[in-house]
This record gives C-alpha cells, sequence and structure tokens, in this order.
C-alpha cells in the first residue's frame, strides 16, 4: 500500500514513517514544508491513502493557526477535486477542536472541509482527535511537557511545575501508530471519529514523579514496574532522551 504522510517530519510524522517501512507493508511518500506544491498534488493522487499530520500549534500569532491549519487540508481536497483518486484519509485533529480558541477552530475547520469532501466523493475518512502525545523524537521545551521532563531529568536539570494537580490526558505516540495502521489495513469501512487506545488521565505532578524515579533507582539499584501501562511507556520515552553515555552505567 502507497501512503502519503504529510507533516512528516513532525514528532508523529517521523515515528510513522519509519514505523510504516519497518513492517514492510507500505511504501512511503512524506510531504513536508520543503515539498513542491505540485510534486505533493501528484503525490496525493497517487496514494492509496492519506495521513494528513500538518499543522501548527504553537506559531508567532493566532492569525498563523488557520493558514497553518486549514492550508494543508484545502491542499489535499483541491488536488482530489481535480483527480478521479479517493485515497483512503486520516486526518488528525486535536481534542481541543471544539475549544472556542483559534487554534480550537483552526482545526475544526480543517475537520468540517474534510467531512464535506467525503460526504459528496464517498471518500473514505476518519478524523482522530488526538489528546497530548507522548514519546521518543518529541522536542524538548516546546509543546510537550514530558519530552521536557525527560530531556531535563536524564540530564539531572531542573523541571518547572506550575501547578502539579494539573491533569493531563495523555496518549502514547506507539497506540497513535498502531491505531493508524489498523484503520489503514481495515477491510471495514472506516469510522468517521478513529479511536486511540490506551489513554492515560494522570496529573503532571504524578508524571514528574515518576520520570524522576527513573533517574533515582540507578542511584539506588532499583527498577520501576516498567512492564505494563503508563509506566512502561513513560519510561521508553525516557530512556530515548538519555544522552549516549548514560546508556550503561556502573552497578
Amino acid at each position: 500500500m502507497h501512503v502519503v504522510v504529510t507533516g512528516a517530519a513532525g514528532f508523529i510524522g517521523t515515528n510513522l514513517a519509519l514505523r510504516l517501512k519497518e513492517t514492510g507493508r507500505f511504501t512511503v511518500t512524506a510531504v513536508t514544508r520543503e515539498t513542491a506544491p505540485e510534486e505533493a498534488r501528484q503525490a496525493y493522487c497517487e496514494a492509496h491513502a492519506i495521513i494528513n499530520l500538518a499543522g501548527v500549534n504553537r506559531p508567532s500569532s493566532e492569525a498563523e493557526f488557520l493558514p497553518g491549519n486549514l492550508g494543508p487540508v484545502e491542499s489535499i481536497v483541491d488536488a482530489l477535486s481535480q483527480s478521479d483518486a479517493r485515497p483512503r484519509i486520516l486526518h488528525v485533529s486535536s481534542a481541543r477542536a471544539q475549544d472556542d480558541s483559534a487554534y480550537g477552530r483552526s482545526k475544526l475547520a480543517g475537520e468540517e472541509l474534510l467531512v464535506g469532501f467525503a460526504a459528496q466523493t464517498g471518500a473514505e475518512l476518519s478524523i482522530f482527535r488526538l489528546p497530548n502525545v507522548f514519546g521518543k523524537w518529541a522536542r524538548p521545551n516546546y509543546n510537550s511537557a514530558i519530552a521536557t521532563f525527560c530531556h531535563n531529568v536524564a540530564r539531572g536539570q531542573p523541571i518547572q511545575i506550575n501547578d502539579p494537580a494539573a491533569q493531563l490526558t495523555l496518549v502514547y505516540v506507539d497506540d497513535v501508530i498502531d491505531a493508524f495502521i489498523a484503520a489503514l489495513e481495515s477491510a471495514a469501512p472506516l469510522p468517521r471519529i478513529g479511536e486511540v487506545s490506551p489513554t492515560y488521565t494522570t496529573t503532571v505532578g504524578d508524571v514528574a514523579a515518576l520520570i524522576e524515579g527513573f533517574r533515582t533507582d540507578r542511584d539506588d539499584n532499583l527498577i520501576e514496574t516498567v512492564g505494563t501501562g503508563l509506566c512502561r511507556a513513560l519510561y521508553a520515552t525516557y530512556v530515548s532522551y538519555l544522552p549516549k553515555a548514560e546508556f550503561s552505567y556502573p552497578i
């Protein structure tokens, strides 16, 4: 199956493109901000499936949300509308898509454009409204508290917590990719709203305490119960941020 991944240079896109290639069941065309518009249009029309990850969440001004999040969807819809191609579309939106904010409105606008296109053409569409996604290769000190915590703790640097009781709803990037692959390979029609599981509800303080514990475990010669669930996913993420010199240590 030939899959086009937009936003392929980002955190989720980097993980996804690599995983798809590793399965041996997919060929992947990466579309990034560096891809020429005509090249992207051709890729959309030749694809069996498109996974749209392109968008912005930390622009320099609120005015950039709408073009940054709606623009990539408009490019896909415009290209497919002028061809007979009807690839399966997986669109990554946000759990904040119904927020009354510039970001939320921009994400909802992208959803609505795709829903209209699917209704008119019969194209298969599934929208994934993701909460906070964490895992390897997220950029620290950007938009992921977990990436920042892991990066700093792994280097013995302090972390800042404004409200330890603040709630977090999390999903692990590998589980997101599992859901995407299942949707790509499903013989059944796609649900309009795609689901990713498990999701984890926790607090900023509890997550920080777990991550800090991973480092102090080395001093105690103990290991947390890292075999399942959120603790396992956090530990795998933490290990990915270790400097290479820290991969081994004396007992």
